[in-house]
């Protein structure tokens, strides 16, 4: 419907468009689009892709025919960890820790989101993009396991949660079950 809706407005839609949906009595219902690679959505979906992402994009944006994605069978789950203060007024500055040994864990991707660099250190000066990090907005490091089951992308998932540390931090318990 929402494509037919941006044909009959003029409208030829290139790009992402996830539908986030909610399963109820009388049936689904839209709950919300997200269209960016940022959102807590793709950072789910993003690491199940394993092979033609890059032309499939480029198809898209020159409005040729979008050639076949490879996914892998496996289940994600991403657990996004948040600033003290988040949603209203969170905290920044604060130091962040572990980000290098969660990405280094079997299974977990990690994607920085609200962050910064402490000042003064210039990223070519360091041997890891990830060290030096500090908090700079509420949604700040999306975590995902990946596994064979729901149950160990899950495990994975917050395995990585427990391996990054900074003052505050906040994050959902019940992602997974």
């Amino acid at each position: 419907p929402t494509l037919a809706r941006l044909g009959e407005l003029g409208i030829e839609y290139r790009g992402i468009l996830y539908a986030g949906v909610m399963l109820t009595p009388s049936g689904p219902k839209l709950v919300e689009y997200n269209v960016r690679f940022g959102d807590p959505e793709a950072e789910v979906v993003l690491p199940r892709i394993t092979s033609g992402l890059g032309e499939a994009l480029l198809a898209a944006a020159r409005g040729e025919a979008i050639p076949s994605v490879e996914v892998s069978n496996q289940s994600a789950i991403t657990v996004i960890l948040a600033a003290p203060g988040y949603p209203d007024s969170p905290e920044r500055g604060l130091e962040i820790t572990g980000v290098e040994e969660a990405r280094a864990s079997e299974g977990v991707s990690v994607f920085t989101a609200g962050v910064t660099r402490r000042s003064g250190e210039s990223a070519a000066s360091k041997r890891s993009p990830y060290e030096d990090l500090l908090t700079d907005g509420g949604r700040v490091i999306a975590v995902t396991g990946m596994g064979d089951t729901p149950i160990d992308a899950r495990r994975r998932a917050y395995h990585g949660v427990e391996l990054i540390q900074f003052d505050g931090l906040q994050y959902r318990r019940d992602i997974g079950f």
